[in-house]
């Protein structure tokens, strides 16, 4: 069975839309996107929408990653 890192690095060079819920603070966000690139505890991920929020990437930790659905 593959890793989280793993997974997304998959996910990365196939450069599928993936939705990742994130858990901070008892709140939960589910963010979708494009996975940028992935390092050894964290990832860079590109949201669906982000040219119109006005932001271009997101740096997400893999401790707040509660489920990555890809």
């Amino acid at each position: 069975m593959l890793n989280l890192r793993e997974r997304l690095d998959i996910a990365k060079n196939d450069g599928r839309v993936i939705g990742i819920l994130l858990g901070r603070d008892k709140e939960e966000h589910l963010i979708r996107g494009i996975i940028i690139e992935v390092y050894e505890d964290y990832c860079v991920l590109q949201p669906e929408g982000s040219s119109y929020y006005g932001f271009k990437t997101l740096i997400v930790p893999f401790n707040g990653i509660i489920f990555a659905g890809l």
